[in-house]
């Protein structure tokens, strides 16, 4: 698509040569003029001629000079071409071998967004007969390559209009060339020439070219457009399963969790040969403890596997409709494609069915007034194709706006869940570390006196029952009061360790919060996952509208195409009525030279007839005699 329009200067925005100008201040305008025309022609270098010219300005005051250029009027149809291009969203761009003290002022006057001039020397308000620019020693094609790169775009986005030989490469080399009035050289190698003074005649130009490369364009964008839809439906199914599958990952770690605390719980509660030892108390305490230290954890995780579980079903539904919708898309858009290639076909079939004029039979005010009635009719249909084709870019850019909608939403949905991931991350590292406390808890307990003082009472429960139960003999019954006596003070001499159970405390605690840290990372991870969700069921209403407004786009321009061909059409069968008075227009003529040539040989014969007379010696008459000298007969 063209994004730069470049304009030179001299004797194309303007209808003069700026040098000129300048030089019939001093009176030398004519030598000027030769060097001028001879650099046009390409006879000398520009970078000579531009020099040589300008040594002979000489002397002249920069105050006249800025006179004489406001006097200096555009080229007709310039300030019009200039604003419908800025309207439609062209860069437009002045490349002259010409001077600044020109440049600017026309620059300012249409608007164009860049200026590349060469500049007059001047010291003390008279020019030095020095120039300097980008244009003295580069060709324009240098500086306009220099401008795309500058502005990110490519020669093939650019039009080029000039008239002279310094143009002619960059005529070439841009994606459409104009020669405007120009000189025979650069005809040879212009796409398009325009031999009237008139500027509006680029637009026409534009315009046309315009339409012919739209159907490629709009196609190749369709196909990315359609390309794109279906990479985002593929990111948003592979989010959906990945957000199924990290969902029952998680369900099935905090289960394999659980079943492993519960498992250390059933180990840790009741030692098997330690139950008829211990106490009762301080079994129930251990057991308690331990009871209290996976509830929550066992809680939690079930309510996370039912919030999974329901997100599971939710997304699995969502991609079913997703798809359910995406083929019924798929299959109306099919159907309007279809049913507009019948119609076009149908109003093609009673085109050619139309009974076609027989221009051969016309004489020429007929076809004249033929012409000008399909002239009527091209403009109508013209109008009606511009419409058309206004209403198609409205379409386009609602689908687009509505696409980026759609990627900016799934973005948003992406960043919502590695947010939730990240938090998962922290929720679990925080399950880690409140296990690791747990378990360390247990050692430090079991390490310290407790474990001594419930199997030192584990032993003298046992041999009390075993004094009242069996009959012992006297001796045998002794030996266990000893026994029974010593553990019992060995019982009291024994004390709790106070730094392990200081360390036990600290470790309690440090279980606590990041068990509390676990529970507010979870409701926040939930929270967010809640969000995440939501922005997934809005794609899918976006995508809906981006369907529809796709679909009108689609019907619009085929309309549009439509009556671009009868535009076409309309074209033809006028170039074939121009054939046909250009034959209308020879036929007169032809119809004279043979009636003159008939005549004329009446009249020899008639010479010969009175030459015979004269022969005969009959005398002749004045127009006779003048007859014979006619034919040189006599």
């Amino acid at each position: 698509m063209i994004k730069l329009v470049v304009f030179d200067l001299d004797n194309v925005l303007i209808d003069t040569e700026t040098i000129d100008e300048i030089a019939k201040i001093k009176g030398i305008e004519k030598e000027i003029s030769d060097i001028t025309l001879q650099a046009m022609q390409g006879k000398i270098p520009f970078e000579d001629s531009i020099r040589q010219r300008v040594k002979k300005l000489e002397g002249i005051s920069t105050a006249e000079i800025d006179e004489v250029m406001q006097s200096i009027s555009l080229n007709p149809g310039a300030e019009e071409t200039a604003a419908e291009l800025k309207k439609q969203g062209y860069k437009i761009a002045i490349i002259s071998g010409s001077f600044d003290v020109m440049g600017n002022i026309i620059k300012e006057k249409i608007g164009a967004d860049y200026v590349f001039c060469n500049v007059l020397e001047a010291e003390n308000g008279k020019l030095t007969g020095e120039v300097s620019g980008p244009l003295v020693t580069q060709d324009k094609i240098d500086v306009l390559r220099q401008l795309v790169d500058d502005i990110g775009i490519t020669l093939d986005e650019c039009v080029a209009i000039g008239d002279g030989a310094n143009d002619l490469e960059m005529i070439k080399n841009a994606k459409i060339g104009i020669a405007y009035n120009a000189k025979p050289i650069l005809k040879e190698h212009a796409d398009f020439i325009i031999n009237e003074k008139d500027l509006r005649m680029v637009l026409d130009i534009m315009a046309d070219e315009e339409m012919k490369t739209q159907e490629v364009v709009e196609e190749t964008e369709e196909e990315i457009t359609t390309t794109e839809e279906e990479v985002v439906a593929e990111e948003v199914t592979e989010e959906i399963e990945d957000v199924e599958a990290e969902a029952t990952e998680e369900v099935m770690e905090d289960v394999e969790e659980v079943s492993e605390e519960v498992e250390e719980t059933d180990v840790e509660e009741v030692p098997e040969e330690t139950v008829e030892a211990a106490s009762e108390d301080d079994v129930e305490d251990e057991a308690v403890d331990t009871e209290e230290t996976f509830e929550d954890a066992s809680e939690e995780v079930e309510a996370e596997e039912v919030e999974a579980e329901e997100v599971e079903a939710e997304e699995v539904e969502a991609e079913e409709e997703e798809v359910a919708d995406e083929e019924a898309v798929e299959e109306e858009v099919e159907a309007e494609e279809v049913e507009a290639e019948e119609v076009e076909a149908e109003e093609v079939e009673a085109e050619e069915e139309k009974p076609a004029i027989d221009y051969s039979i016309l004489n020429f005010q007929q076809l004249l007034q033929c012409k000008r009635t399909l002239e009527s009719e091209l403009t109508d249909l013209k109008n009606e194709r511009d419409q058309m084709n206004e209403e198609t870019k409205v379409y386009r850019k609602e689908r687009d706006e509505l696409n980026q909608k759609l990627k900016d939403t799934l973005k948003i949905a992406l960043e919502k869940r590695n947010e939730r991931d990240e938090i998962n991350k922290q929720v679990r590292e925080n399950k880690d570390l409140r296990n690791e406390c747990n378990e360390e808890l247990k050692k430090v307990e079991w390490n310290s006196g407790k474990k001594e003082i419930s199997n030192i009472q584990a032993e003298i429960n046992k041999i009390d029952k075993t004094i009242q139960t069996k009959v012992l003999d006297i001796r045998k019954e002794n030996e266990l009061v000893k026994r029974v006596s010593d553990l019992t003070k060995q019982l009291k001499k024994i004390q709790s360790d106070e730094e392990e159970e200081k360390a036990a405390e600290e470790l309690k605690e440090k279980s606590e919060t990041y068990h509390q840290k676990v529970v507010e990372l979870s409701d926040k991870a939930q929270a967010i996952h809640e969000e995440m969700i939501d922005y997934f069921n809005q794609i899918d209403g976006i995508r809906e509208d981006a369907d529809n407004r796709h679909r009108d786009f689609i019907k619009s321009r085929n309309a549009a195409t439509a009556k671009h061909e009868e535009v076409k059409a309309k074209l033809s069968e006028i170039r074939k009525v121009n054939k046909f008075m250009d034959q209308a227009k020879a036929k007169p003529r032809g119809r004279k030279s043979e009636e003159k040539s008939d005549s004329d040989k009446k009249e020899k014969e008639q010479a010969e007839e009175i030459f015979q007379k004269f022969k005969d010696g009959k005398k002749l008459t004045t127009e006779e005699f003048l007859l014979l000298q006619k034919y040189n007969i006599m």
